[in-house]
Formats: structure tokens, sequence, C-alpha cells
């Protein structure tokens, strides 16, 4: 006889409901009198050191020693003077059943005015299923037996079991559970205890309601989303279901990115930053920089080298961390290595998943994380989290601060570490400060915008330069180019350039005398005045455009020389020499960002582009604007 068939007999024909009193200790509980309200049963369930649940009972009957020997009945387990019963096969049903009767009568008769010969109604006939899984050997095969049943009988009272076997519950909880569990199986989910949520992910797992290890976790995850965040079940049972379903989805070798998505986020986030690190320059600086703060923690996301910089403090990090991988990364983090692995340790019933394995398992969750099956039981092969040496890791993120605060926010040197240390850090972050400069210098002159309107004005001044530097013998093979180019004008810009290039030519007859009298000089000046006549007349521009761009361009340079003060002019000449400017605009108290700002604004109109560029405190000079810069500070100075 089961302890389940005392208290549902009790229910059942007494009216007499157990009662659990005390939350710390579920396997405790109580049945109560009806007619006295006192305790007529302290009932007990207690697991013994092979995990299998005892069932016993104190009962309150006084006659109990004039009862026939039994080798289940002894003296009161916790309640001296009471009956104690052990529950087991050879607990007779019916003679049991019968002293408890005996049990309630003696207790109703110290009640004044009980009324005896009140009907009581008669034990309910229980479903032959129900009846049966109590038969069944094991859970397996009893949960097999249940498989497709479905009750209509709601028990709205809590199991205080944890993990139950069907056998620990009462005929009526067992229908009570059926009948949730097709409930849950229609969608229809209800917050109940705890006890019928382990038995109902259980037969999932065993493979009973799901046809494979892919239904199964469907059919896990619907509960999850619709119980667990909806905030039902105690914290051991969701801990428990989470720590399972990941066990189940690696020993069923489901897909790797579904089973990662189960596994505990602490890990997966460590596995994910140590990818990073180990192989850096396969990433982004912004992922870099987010694996180190994973290690780092506010150490490296509040340093005053991370908030100096700003956005630019992910692109240093990363580009640090990759010139130091190669010396820190084994010393930080340590190697891969092997530790046993215990799926289920605290499941016994599942603990045939493990079996159904076999002994050629394997398995690769990610890159850094595998499974694999032993004579003895399982493996996992991953970095270690008790290697991680954190000393080690935050000296490194104390020393990249210094040194980037030193560089460029004007901090102060360190001498904690070891002078080896130092030095081979130090080389470290040389190599990679010199990389970001090389980026740096790289991006500038990408960013520098290319003005392809002006190539015409380059190619044309080009032409001046050579029409200026041809000999005699040359100057007529190129004046007959100029006339052709003349003649290609439309005729409301040629503006008779093709017949002002024969008469130029009729001048220049007797080249020779005029060479050796100085006049060849003019005629090369002219010709190069012809040149950049075509290209104005190009441009669209008239004959008066033509005759006031002399007087303009004397006019602009004076405009040009009045706009630019001595201490801009000064600065401007220094930059041009390769000098440095920063004492000089922090003696005048100006900033570097207002100084590039200002002198920009003044000369846009000439450049239409800005010539100077700020970074942090220095400037530098846009190189392509150089040269036409020296000419306006010549110009600015006559």
């Amino acid at each position: 006889m089961r302890l389940s068939e005392l208290i549902s007999y009790a229910r059942e024909r007494h009216h007499i409901e157990e009662l659990h009193k005390w939350r710390e200790l579920p396997g405790l509980s109580v049945l109560v009198s009806p007619a006295s309200g006192k305790w007529i049963a302290l009932i007990m369930r207690e697991r013994d050191a092979g995990g299998r649940i005892r069932e016993r009972c104190d009962l309150k009957y006084s006659a109990f020693r004039e009862l026939p020997a039994r080798d289940y009945l002894t003296q009161g387990f916790r309640m001296p003077g009471w009956l104690g019963v052990r529950f087991g096969a050879e607990t007779e049903r019916e003679f049991l059943l019968h002293v408890f009767d005996l049990a309630v009568e003696e207790e109703a008769e110290k009640v004044e005015g009980y009324y005896r010969e009140t009907a009581i109604p008669g034990r309910s006939e229980l479903p032959a299923r129900i009846e049966a899984i109590y038969a069944c050997e094991d859970f397996l095969s009893a949960a097999r037996a249940m498989e497709d049943y479905e009750d209509n009988s709601p028990f709205a009272g809590t199991v205080p079991f944890y993990q139950p076997e069907y056998r620990d519950l009462t005929p009526n909880e067992l229908r009570g559970y059926f009948t949730w569990r097709a409930a849950v199986r229609r969608g229809e989910v209800s917050p109940h205890c705890d006890a019928f949520v382990y038995l109902y992910l259980s037969e999932l797992m065993l493979g009973v309601g799901a046809a494979n290890a892919a239904e199964a976790l469907d059919c896990m995850d619907a509960f999850a989303s619709s119980y667990f965040y909806a905030g039902h079940g105690s914290e051991a049972l969701q801990r428990n279901f989470k720590n399972w379903r990941f066990e189940y989805a690696v020993l069923n070798r489901v897909d790797a990115a579904r089973a990662r998505a189960y596994e505990n986020p602490a890990i997966r986030h460590w596995d994910e930053a140590l990818t990073v690190l180990r192989e850096p320059e396969k990433q982004s600086d912004e992922v870099v920089f987010a694996a180190l703060a994973e290690f780092g923690g506010k150490k490296l996301t509040e340093a005053r080298s991370v908030k100096g910089l700003g956005d630019k403090a992910a692109f240093y990090y990363a580009a640090i961390w990759r010139s130091c991988a190669p010396l820190l990364f084994a010393a930080c983090f340590g190697n891969m290595r092997m530790r046993e692995w215990k799926p289920f340790s605290d499941a016994p019933r599942l603990r045939a998943l493990c079996e159904r394995a076999g002994q050629a398992f394997s398995y690769q969750l990610n890159e850094l994380r595998s499974f694999a099956a032993t004579g003895n039981g399982f493996t996992e092969y991953s970095y270690l989290r008790q290697q991680f040496d954190s000393k080690r890791f935050f000296a490194f993120l104390k020393e990249a601060d210094t040194a980037l605060r030193v560089r460029f926010l004007r901090g102060k040197a360190s001498n904690n570490m070891s002078a080896a240390q130092d030095i081979a850090l130090q080389e470290s972050f040389s190599r990679a400060f010199a990389t970001c400069e090389a980026m740096e210098a790289a991006q500038k002159l990408a960013a520098v915008p290319v003005r392809r309107e002006k190539l015409a004005d380059i190619r044309a001044a080009a032409a001046v330069t050579t029409a200026a530097l041809l000999t005699e013998a040359e100057t007529g093979a190129e004046r007959e180019e100029l006339r052709r180019e003349a003649q290609k004008l439309p005729a409301e810009k040629g503006s008779g350039l093709a017949e002002r290039m024969n008469g130029e030519d009729c001048k220049q007859t007797g080249t020779a005398e005029n060479n050796a009298s100085g006049e060849g000089k003019q005629g090369q000046q002219g010709a190069s005045r012809h040149i950049e006549e075509i290209r104005l007349a190009a441009a669209g521009a008239t004959p008066a455009k033509l005759a006031n761009r002399s007087e303009t361009e004397q006019t602009d340079k004076a405009g040009r020389a009045a706009i630019l003060d001595a201490f801009e002019r000064r600065c401007l000449a220094a930059l041009l020499r390769g000098e440095s400017v920063r004492a000089e605009l922090r003696a005048a108290h100006c900033l570097t960002s207002l100084f590039a700002e200002r002198v920009n604004e003044k000369l846009y109109e000439h450049f239409q582009d800005i010539c100077l560029v700020s970074e942090g405190e220095e400037l530098f000079l846009v190189p392509d604007y150089r040269e036409e810069l020296e000419t306006l500070l010549r110009e600015t100075e006559k």
C-alpha cells in the first residue's frame, strides 16, 4: 500500500484534506479530525541515501498495542505514544484503512454531541488507468502508458514533492495532473504546483508527447513563454528548466545556434568575448572594445582615457589590444582545458538521455566549447573561468589608460609594473600608436575633397607654364595647336581668338632677331596670355571680363591681405615650415578648433574649401592647398 492511497481514502470517506503547515518542510503534512480539529495523523515523506522516497505516518490511536503484530507497524517516529506506519509492498491496505477508521472514530468520540450516525459517502470509483499506474515499475513505462490519457477532474491543491513520481501522487492528484496536462497541450496554460510542471517537462524530454527532439524543444519553448515568462513557477524550478533544456539540446545534437540560445547567458558572453579577443584582427574596433569591456567592466568603460577620447576610445583600445594580444591573451586567459561534464546530475529519471547519446557522442557548440563522451561519462573542452587572471588583465587596462592619457590627454606616467613587463607593453603600445597614426593620416587624405571643377583650371595653368618654357623651335607647333583649340570654340566664346592668333604669327616673323634683342621672351609671354584667354573663353568669359580680369585679381589680392591679421599669418607661416603652433595658440589663449574655424572662414572664398584641420591641440594643413597658401602669404607680405 502507498501513502497516497491513505490520503485519498481520508478525503473521500471522511472529508479530511491533507494540510501542509510548514513551507520549509514540504515533506511533512497532517490530517486533522473534522470533529475535534486536532491532528490524527502526521505524514512524512523523506528521501533516503539512495534517493528513494520513504513514506511513513504517525497515527493517533490509543489502542494500537492491542493490534496484531506487523512488520510495518512500530512506535511513532515523531509523535511518542502514536502508532508508526511504514508504507511499502508489505503494508496491508484493508487492515490499515480499518485502523484509520478506528482512529477517526476514537477522536470523534471525545467531542460532546458528535453525531456518529451521520451518513458518510463511500469511496468513488477511480478510472482503471489511474489505478493501473501504481503497478508500473518505473517512471518511463508509466509515462508511455499514460501518454494519450486525458481526464476531467481538476485539482486545486498543492503536491509537496520535488520531482515526484506518478506513484507519489494520490489518485485525485493524478487525475488533476492529467486534466491540467490536457489543457496545456491545447494551449491553455494555467499556473499550478511545481510538481505538475516537473512531470510535464520530464515527459517531454523522455519523448512522451513529442515525436523528436526539435518538437520537444518547441513544446518547452512554448510552455516557458506562457508560464515562466509570465512569472509562474519557483526560482528553483526555472533554474532547473533552463539547465535541463540546454543539456537536452546538447545531448540530442540540435543545431548549434539553437543550443547557444539556451546556454547560460554569462557563459555565452564569456565565449563570445574570448573568441573576439583571441583573434582581434578579424573584428571591428567597436566589437573588440565591447569584448574588453566584458572582462574589464567599469574599470574600462569609466576610465579617464575613455571619457577623454570619446568616440575614438574604441579605435585606440582595439589597436592596442591587437598589438598586445600575442603577449597577453594566454597570460590572462590560459589555454583550453578538459573537465568533467555531468548533465542531469540532479534529475535521476532523466539520466536515460545520457545513455541514449552513446559512447560516440561529440558536439561542437562554438569555436571555444565542445562536448564528448568518454568511458565514464562526458567531458567539456573550453577555456575555464577559473584560469582568468583578472589582476594581470586589469594591470594591462591601467597601463593602456595611462599611455593614452600621456599621449593625448596630458596624463602622467605610471611606475607600478615590473620593468620587464613594462618594456614589453610599451613596445606594443608604440606599435599600436604608429598604426593608429598611419591610419589617421590615410583617413585625412581620403577625407580631403577633390574639386573636379578645378581640374580644367589646373590643366590650363599647366598649359601656361608649358608655353612659357617653349623654345623658339617648339613655339610654332604649340601655336598651331592653340589655333586649332580656338577654332573649336563656339563663335560667342571664341571672340576672334583664332584671327588674333594668326596676327600674332605674322608679328613673330624674324623670331631669331627678336630673340637676340630680347623680344622672344615677350612672344612667349604673349603665347601664355593667349592660352589663358582660350581657357577663359571656353569657360564663358566675355571680352569685357577678360579686359577687367587683371584689375580684379589685384583687388582680390588686396582684400585677402587685409582679411588675415599678423598673428594668423605668423601661425600659417609656421605650419608651412612644418612647425607646431600649439605654444603660440596657448599663449594667446586661443583654442585650436576656434583658430582653424576662423581662418577657414576668412579664406573660404579663395579656396572654396577648408585649408586647416584641428586634431586636439594640433593644427594641420590640407596638403592640396599648401602652394596656394604660400602664394597668398607672399602676396600678403607685399
